[in-house]
């Protein structure tokens, strides 16, 4: 793909192809600053823990081991429906 878009510049003529290069070379250096991780002196991230906003969630309260047999009973001794 890169080796067509080359070529298509070259054919439009060589102020194209000479822009064309030029936005390529600038383009390769800035995705491989982004690689390497930037400048050193500059952080990449807070010196610190960024506290979320959010209120922290409240803890769920554990389910009973016997739950289905309560429910079972709840069902089974329930007021019957009359047809």
């Amino acid at each position: 793909m890169t080796r067509l878009m080359f070529l298509i510049a070259w054919l439009r003529g060589p102020g194209t192809f000479r822009r064309f290069a030029l936005f390529y070379v600038v383009g390769m250096l800035f995705l491989f600053y982004c690689l390497i991780g930037g400048l050193p002196r500059v952080p990449a991230s807070p010196a610190h823990a960024v506290k979320s906003p959010y209120p922290e969630m409240p803890k769920p309260n554990p389910i009973p081991p016997n739950t289905a047999e309560v429910l079972r009973k709840r069902v089974n001794s329930g007021p019957r429906m009359a047809n």
